[in-house]
């Protein structure tokens, strides 16, 4: 017999004959797994995901900031029934505001840049590198960007906050002149507006409008814009509940914005399917934008399914459509957890992938949750079994 074959027998009955040794083998195996990922930047929070890993045969990935850029630019405006682009890339302050290929005047997009302005947390930092001139979400950074471009500034004092959450997709606050600022998703804000400013005058919201401006958004999902719909009003008593600051406001517009796919993602999902691991996108746009974007990325858009949609189905019916379906929309934390729940039904291995307090809960439930590391958020990171 040869060497080797003499050195795998000794190495075997020494296992064999010492049991106890065996976790410690485990563990050290494990150990040099995890090391051998940490040259390529993958940092294993718990040693048995390293074995989990090589198991995964579906992955249930987030969108924004995991499979794009998570850099968001305001491109296109919808405002008083007129539309209006916005030039610049990233956080650059340096852009045009344009109509018809002309240069136009800032004041005339004045209060449908400052409400974005006014209704925003992220906020701008001197720092040495350009890259990290802003502090905040990509959403926010991005309206606040459109704002400085058109040489606006935030000069008003907030005095009451009404947070975004992932339920109610809006985001409220008053300001020191009395005035409620509102933005979220288009639909979520329509909700709450009874007029629309047309013209510099408040007009009735009537069936035809909202349709117009349902349709507009639309338009703009189908090309790959992430939307959002901005109101304002006037408040006169500021201590009121927030059911009623968020009634009756004044529509303004639509802002669109572009987070592009990073390159690598396409032939990433194309390399994970060969392997034969099932790949879908899970993301809180909407279901035009997350069509767009993930046929861009090599998604099938067949059959794509919304939060919503998922609600009203049997656990039975979930469990037989998630096999087929690689997009879904509009979800909220919990719907990330259902999509889950429900490929494991069927034995599969689930990895999630997110970077978002959003994920969080769905990270912790599946059988390996990767974080991302460099934009991640420390909640998702905690959550995680991984970071990358």
């Amino acid at each position: 017999a040869s060497v080797m074959t003499v050195l795998l027998m000794a190495i075997g009955l020494s296992v064999a004959a010492i049991p106890e040794s065996l976790p410690a083998i485990v563990t050290l195996t494990l150990a040099l797994g995890s090391k051998k990922m940490l040259k390529k930047n993958a940092l294993v929070r718990r040693l048995p995901v390293v074995e989990a890993l090589g198991s995964v045969n579906y992955i249930v990935t987030d969108k924004t900031g995991t499979l794009t850029e998570g850099v968001m630019t305001v491109r296109n405006i919808y405002f008083q029934g007129k539309e209006y682009q916005l030039t610049g890339t990233g956080t650059n302050t340096e852009g045009k505001l344009m109509k018809d290929d002309k240069e136009i005047d800032s004041d005339e997009l004045r209060p449908v840049l400052e409400c974005g302005m006014y209704c925003n947390n992220a906020e701008k930092v001197d720092h040495d590198d350009s890259a990290r001139d802003f502090r905040g979400e990509p959403t926010e950074i991005a309206l606040l960007v459109s704002g400085l471009k058109a040489g606006l500034e935030n000069d008003k004092e907030r005095i009451k906050s009404i947070p975004f959450s992932s339920d109610r997709k809006r985001m409220t606050v008053v300001t020191d002149d009395k005035t409620a600022y509102m933005k979220g998703a288009p639909e979520t804000v329509l909700e709450k507006c009874d007029r629309i400013l047309v013209d510099g005058e408040e007009k009735e919201l009537t069936d035809e409008r909202r349709e117009e401006l349902i349709e507009q958004n639309h338009e703009y999902a189908k090309n790959a814009l992430r939307v959002l719909g901005f109101a304002r009003k006037n408040v006169e008593d500021v201590e009121a509940d927030d059911d009623e600051i968020e009634s009756e406001m004044v529509f303004l517009g639509l802002q669109g914005m572009i987070d592009p796919a990073r390159t690598e993602v396409d032939e990433a999902v194309k390399d994970c399917r060969t392997a034969g691991i099932g790949v879908v996108m899970a993301t809180g746009d909407n279901i035009e934008t997350a069509k767009a974007i993930g046929e861009e990325l090599g998604f099938d858009p067949e059959g794509a399914l919304t939060g919503p949609e998922l609600e009203e189905m049997s656990q039975e019916e979930l469990e037989e459509k998630v096999k087929d379906v690689e997009i879904f929309a509009r979800v909220s934390p919990h719907h990330k957890v259902m999509i889950l729940q429900a490929l494991q039904s069927h034995g599969y291995n689930v990895a999630m992938t997110g970077d978002g307090v959003n994920d969080a809960p769905a990270l912790k439930d599946s059988d390996v949750g990767i974080a991302m590391g460099e934009r991640g958020t420390d909640v998702a990171k905690k959550s995680s079994d991984m970071i990358l």
